[in-house]
């Protein structure tokens, strides 16, 4: 990220001297531009379930690209980029703004608002180009994406559909927006005019296919971003977070960062909402690793039993109990990771967990259990051999659950 884990609504600098912004939302994350734009040949697009769904992004308008003047970014997954258009001749300054409003989560979702504070209506034509490569996403983080045949593009009406082809997993992307835009090849377009001192706003989705099946966006259009559920999770997460007071500005500051970097590093499986589990690390590891999403939540004990619990009820679930070559799977084995992408299907033969030789799921599980008892107060009494028992305060958990 420009900043880690921008928030609050700074402007994000950074970004404009040549960085990139990035969001993240679960699985889900996006890179891009300063301005928002996702340039294909480049280590940016958005990402879904470990591929890579989006590798081209670009917005023009009347043929050229509006020029960054700054990013916001008040939540992990979400940032509005803020530009403007070039003067018009014979005038100094411009008058055309371009706020591009960017919400990630299973998806995109994009609302592109042009501000005229000129005292006359202006016409232009605003463009859209997408491309996808569905490519895997460490091929996208190692500079290896492999030549591959180009995405089917068609158009639904006023959608956009991208299709992989070849030999790969089938996967798809929907792209629609309001005002009915026109579709041609890979590029949306819409004739807008906007009145003088006035705006014009499309919101836009990109929606993946998997399967066949669109999948659910976290921020669909035409509904409150503040009532979403990864906002609802961050504000309640926030509201759990320890209270600490210092005068040391620089340590309170860490310790904010360190709340809003835990919020967004966790993972709901839909499956199962209830077990929430953290990710390895932002973005290129926002998935559950074994020994890492153990190791933190177990640190997190003392402020968050939860994380714990989901990630023990996780990996039990995902245990061992046969023996295959591919995924190093093995009785008891706890998994190392899992992974989605079109690279992880292939080579593990359809599975998503992949299994390394970290240890068995048992002992692992013991040694996480045996330290559900820190931070805790002595008891005295006939239940303190109980209390003092390792993983005592883990098992009555889980037993609620």
């Amino acid at each position: 990220m420009t900043e880690p884990w921008a928030s609050g609504g700074p402007s994000v600098s950074g970004a404009l001297a040549g960085g990139h912004v990035t969001l993240v939302e679960g699985s889900t994350f996006c890179i891009s531009e300063p301005g928002g734009d996702i340039r294909p040949g480049h280590t940016q697009g958005l990402f879904v379930r470990d591929t890579r769904v989006l590798s081209r992004w670009e917005l023009l308008v009347d043929g050229r690209a509006p020029e960054p003047l700054t990013v916001q970014q008040a939540e992990p997954y979400a940032a509005a980029f803020l530009g403007q258009m070039p003067p018009t001749p014979g005038l100094a300054d411009s008058t055309l703004l371009v706020v591009r409003r960017r919400y990630v989560g299973d998806g995109m979702r994009e609302d592109v608002t042009l501000q005229n504070i000129a005292l006359l209506p202006a016409t232009c034509v605003v463009m859209l180009a997408a491309d996808a490569d569905f490519a895997d996403l460490f091929e996208v983080k190692d500079g290896r994406v492999s030549r591959r045949a180009a995405a089917s593009a068609s158009a639904e009406g006023s959608t956009l559909r991208l299709g992989s082809r070849g030999g790969e997993p089938q996967r798809g992307l929907l792209i629609r927006g309001d005002g009915r835009p026109s579709v041609t090849g890979g590029v949306l377009e819409w004739d807008v005019a906007v009145p003088a001192r006035g705006q014009w706003t499309a919101s836009i989705e990109v929606v993946p296919v998997t399967g066949g099946v669109p999948m659910t966006l976290r921020h669909p259009r035409g509904q409150a971003v503040e009532h979403a559920i990864p906002a609802r999770r961050l504000r309640e997460w926030r509201q759990s977070a320890p209270q600490v007071r210092t005068a040391d500005r620089d340590l309170a500051a860490v310790l904010q960062r360190t709340v809003e970097d835990l919020g967004a590093l966790r993972i709901f499986d839909p499956e199962h909402p209830g077990r929430p589990v953290v990710a390895a690390g932002a973005p290129w590891f926002m998935a559950l690793f074994g020994r890492d999403s153990l190791l933190t939540s177990w640190m997190l004990l003392p402020w968050d039993a939860g994380l714990a619990i989901g990630t023990l009820q996780t990996l039990a679930s995902r245990q061992g109990n046969a023996a295959d070559a591919a995924s190093e799977e093995e009785p008891g084995k706890i998994l190392h990771e899992v992974r989605f992408g079109p690279a992880a299907t292939l080579a593990l033969g359809g599975r998503s967990a992949y299994l390394r030789n970290r240890g068995r799921h048992r002992a692992v599980c013991h040694a996480a259990r045996g330290t559900a008892a820190v931070g805790r107060p002595r008891r005295r009494g006939p239940g303190a051999a109980a209390a003092r028992r390792p993983g005592a305060g883990m098992d009555r958990a889980l037993r609620r659950r």
